[in-house]
């Protein structure tokens, strides 16, 4: 599938499959583990003009049918990114597009500035957040636009994704995400206290997929759906949601998750499924390429690679032998 977003610089995205922003770190630091040639595009993680620190506490509380996540969105701001990741986004397999987190307008501004000049981000999505109103969203697409000819994104709150998205159109926005994962409050049963974050399961997918339908019948962007997809067939309903739209318009495209490899398939971050065999003689990349595959698709990487990048470390170490060992505790 081919879908050129609409804008004076345009990019064609090979296929609907990809991560959301949050997975896949800034560069390509899950290329070991799967073949990104099988994305449609790589979102980077949320970036804000200026660095942040991580949230202070409990960041990540289990909760019934799912997980509070809350981390600060900790970034070391955007001019550090690019300059430790330009050179290898100019080398991955898939279009890279940055997410740039809309903190202010006037940052959003600079943000879009910088990244308009690397000709390897081939498109923005622009993080709106969880109580942004009308007004809101029409002021940080406008200095997004200002600042950058790409392709613009706009990933809108769950709750009141059908209410702007309609705005996000008007406003000039080329696509829109639907849906950015929902707040809650959950209280931690090991520290005692009351933790707000977003919240993600398989409980998310109800609200954003009834939130995909309604907005493909109210406006005519394309659509990157996002929330509850672990399996191909949730992949599959998410296309579905969007089937009522004119055949005219393209179909829904899939944001998700879980990108470890299971059960001979890759899963693309909670997405849909993509067969995972390589062709015959497929050889692995030069060592150079950051983004280079080590291994031939298909092959199961069990990897060290619960050494979980993300989060630096964990306080569990491997269990001692002929014990059972507990899960891993993140730091």
């Amino acid at each position: 599938m081919e879908l050129t977003l609409g804008a004076k610089v345009t990019v064609t995205l090979s296929n609907p499959v990809m991560p959301a922003a949050g997975v896949f770190g800034f560069g390509g630091e899950y290329a070991r583990m799967l073949d990104l040639s099988l994305l449609g595009a790589v979102i980077t993680n949320p970036v804000t003009w200026k660095p942040r620190k991580a949230a202070s506490g409990q960041r990540l509380v289990p909760m019934t049918g799912g997980v509070l996540v809350h981390t600060g969105l900790p970034n070391p701001g955007l001019l550090k990114v690019v300059a430790d990741y330009k050179d290898r986004w100019a080398t991955s397999p898939a279009p890279v597009i940055v997410h740039v987190t809309a903190t202010s307008p006037d940052d959003v501004l600079r943000c879009t500035e910088v990244l308009d000049g690397i000709e390897s981000v081939a498109a923005i999505e622009l993080g709106l957040h969880a109580q942004a109103d009308r007004r809101e969203v029409e002021s940080a697409i406008d200095a997004a636009l200002t600042g950058t000819e790409k392709p613009l994104i706009a990933r809108l709150p769950l709750y009141n994704a059908v209410k702007l998205a309609q705005t996000a159109q008007d406003a000039g926005a080329h696509a829109v995400t639907i849906a950015a994962p929902p707040r809650g409050t959950v209280r931690d049963a090991i520290t005692g206290r009351l933790v707000g974050g977003r919240l993600y399961g398989t409980w998310v997918k109800a609200m954003a997929l009834r939130a995909v339908g309604r907005v493909a019948r109210a406006v005519s962007l394309p659509i990157f759906g996002c929330g509850g997809i672990h399996s191909p067939q949730d992949a599959r309903d998410f296309i579905e949601a969007g089937a009522s739209r004119p055949s005219t318009l393209p179909p829904v495209i899939l944001q998700g998750r879980d990108p470890a490899p299971r059960d001979g398939q890759t899963r693309v971050s909670g997405g849909a499924a993509i067969a995972s065999k390589a062709p015959n003689g497929a050889a692995a990349s030069s060592d150079k390429a950051p983004f280079a595959r080590r291994a031939p698709v298909g092959a199961r990487r069990i990897a060290p690679a619960r050494s979980h990048r993300r989060c630096g470390g964990c306080t569990a170490g491997p269990p001692a032998p002929g014990r059972p060992g507990r899960r891993p505790v993140h730091k």
